[in-house]
């Protein structure tokens, strides 16, 4: 992390300012100098005004891809100063990573890990990345939407009769023949005991920790899990590093996380209808940890379709939504949102 940070930017782009700032560790030291975007020589002098307060530290200019006079003003004083013999390197983000522009290196991709992510935000965070028998589950149920939304809605009463480190579920509705016959799979594949039936309804035995993933902790891993292979154009890992259930002081903050070249990705998995609280719950933690940096992601099982005010949610708060019909395409929505976002990381 830089002892001193300083950010040039244009007189007309004072909202991104903003955002970026917002986006910024709190421990960071940040100066900020205005200047006109199109006078190259305003932005050369600023910057050299800068560098005289830091003679004898190393210089890394930083440069944004517009408004290109600002970047050539600064790499031309960079060029300036390296010819004299000053330590300064001046790099320029890529598609393919970070390009030290000097030195005429190839791209070099970044990584930062989840734990010195969130470090920088003073968060000390645990969470999952094991392979977790989740995994054959959640493809079925997803390959049985609408029908085991439905089934898992009806399943979940939760009658507290704690028997032998199990508890006895009660299933009230009356079950279609296709909602029995996915209740009777989750039997055959290990996560229910001792279905019974009478005139008063359904029972069966769980115990705790499956009942909390079939109560939604599947959709969370089942996201993970197509996460953790997706490649890149160069058939290199998406994630630097990604996990689910991240928490942070004892509480699930965020159901999936992932790191792509130093950006973060995070997803709210909600197996359950949709609610606007959701949105605000996911916005709140995005601005705690990367603001208008972080694309964030809405993954449901929900099939509701969304009014006008519902959309406008989701538009406002630069949330991309996954609903069940699109669960099928997971894997392609989170490459497309990183690789190229609708809502810009900026």
């Amino acid at each position: 992390m830089p002892d001193n940070m300083y950010v040039v930017a244009s007189k007309d782009s004072q909202e991104n300012l903003k955002n970026l700032l917002a986006a910024m560790p709190k421990k960071l030291k940040i100066s900020t100098k205005l200047v006109s975007p199109y006078d190259m020589y305003e932005t050369l002098e600023i910057c050299r005004y800068i560098v005289n307060k830091h003679l004898n530290d190393e210089i890394i200019i930083n440069l944004a891809s517009e408004p290109k006079l600002m970047s050539i003003g600064a790499f031309t004083l960079a060029k300036e100063l390296d010819s004299e013999g000053k330590k300064i390197k001046v790099l320029c983000y890529t598609r393919d990573g970070i390009v030290d522009v000097l030195s005429n290196s190839k791209p070099t991709r970044i990584k930062i890990g989840i734990q010195k992510y969130f470090q920088a935000y003073g968060w000390n965070v645990k969470y999952k990345q094991e392979k977790c028998w989740v995994s054959e589950l959640g493809k079925f149920l997803v390959d049985n939407l609408p029908i085991s939304r439905e089934l898992f809605h009806k399943m979940r009463v939760d009658q507290n009769e704690k028997k032998n480190n199990n508890r006895k579920y009660s299933i009230k509705e009356p079950l279609t023949v296709e909602e029995y016959k996915i209740l009777e799979k989750l039997y055959n594949m290990g996560w229910i005991e001792n279905i019974e039936k009478n005139n008063q309804g359904i029972y069966y035995n769980c115990k705790k920790e499956k009942f909390d993933k079939l109560n939604g902790k599947w959709l969370d891993y089942y996201v993970y899990d197509i996460a953790k292979d997706l490649v890149d154009d160069n058939n290199q890992p998406l994630f630097d590093e990604c996990a689910w259930e991240v928490d942070y002081k004892g509480k699930k903050e965020i159901d999936f996380i992932g790191l792509h070249a130093g950006e973060i990705i995070i997803a709210s998995c909600k197996d359950r209808p949709f609610e606007v609280d959701y949105l605000e719950e996911l916005d709140s933690v995005a601005e705690r940890i990367g603001g208008s940096m972080c694309t964030k992601l809405f993954i449901t099982t929900s099939n509701q379709k969304l009014d006008k005010n519902q959309i406008q949610c989701f538009e406002q708060r630069k949330i991309v939504p996954v609903f069940s019909d699109e669960l099928i395409n997971l894997g392609k929505i989170i490459q497309e949102q990183v690789i190229k976002p609708i809502y810009p990381r900026r």
